[in-house]
This record gives C-alpha cells, sequence and structure tokens, in this order.
C-alpha cells in the first residue's frame, strides 16, 4: 500500500498556534506534520513535499522568508501552496513574499472560517 503524501506542513514555533492550527486542519481531515523550526522543516522538505505549507515568519533559528528563499534555490516548490501566516508588520509589507511563492498572507489571529474556505479552495485543486 503506498503512503498518501501529507496534505499540509505547520511551521509555527509558537505552541499554543501550532496547536490552533494543527487540531483546525485536522478537524477537516487533512493529514498533517508540524515543525517548530525552519531548519526541521527544509529538511523534511526534502523528502517529501506536502500539498500546502503554512510558515510563520519568526521563527527560532532563522526567519521564514529565509526558508522560502533556500526553497526557491533548492527547487522544492513542486505543486506546494504556502500560507504565511504572522504577526508581522502590515500586509503592504510583506508583499515581496509573493515573489517567493506565497498564496496567502495572513494576520494572527486569523478567521478560521475564511482560513478554512482558503485552505479547501487550495487543496480542491491540486
Amino acid at each position: 500500500m503506498t503512503k498518501q503524501p501529507t496534505d499540509i506542513y505547520i511551521v509555527e514555533d509558537d505552541p499554543v498556534w501550532m496547536t490552533f492550527l494543527q487540531n483546525l486542519l485536522e478537524s477537516h481531515n487533512y493529514s498533517v506534520k508540524v515543525f517548530e523550526s525552519s531548519g526541521l522543516a527544509h529538511k523534511q522538505l526534502q523528502i517529501e513535499i506536502p500539498r500546502l505549507m503554512i510558515l510563520d515568519l519568526n521563527l527560532p533559528d532563522y526567519r521564514g522568508d529565509e526558508l522560502l528563499r533556500k526553497i526557491s534555490v533548492d527547487c522544492l516548490w513542486g505543486e506546494m501552496a504556502i500560507f504565511v501566516v504572522t504577526s508581522d508588520a502590515t500586509h503592504k509589507d510583506l508583499e515581496p513574499l509573493k515573489t517567493l511563492g506565497v498564496a496567502k498572507i495572513y494576520s494572527k489571529p486569523i478567521v478560521a472560517s475564511a482560513f478554512m474556505k482558503d485552505v479547501q479552495s487550495v487543496l480542491s485543486n491540486g
């Protein structure tokens, strides 16, 4: 039996947000893996590419935008969609992230229903 690839990676170091996102996504029957650092996520991305990565920017080892640059250099995009969920600045300041493959940018706290609508839309197209 072939193992199905993971639907979603969550890269988030805040345990409250990590748990919230994981529970929200799993309650909609998505398979989820969580990573507390960019480095751990980057290593796993060399093994498996999820359908969606949800990424915080402020992480303990290096910033999420640096992970995006590494993914780009390593050509690890595949068909993976990327959502950024952050408490950083304004969306205008974060717009350059879209050149690194980011599909959506959300400010914490998120509206769960709108967020899930976007997740479902992206994953139903895959």
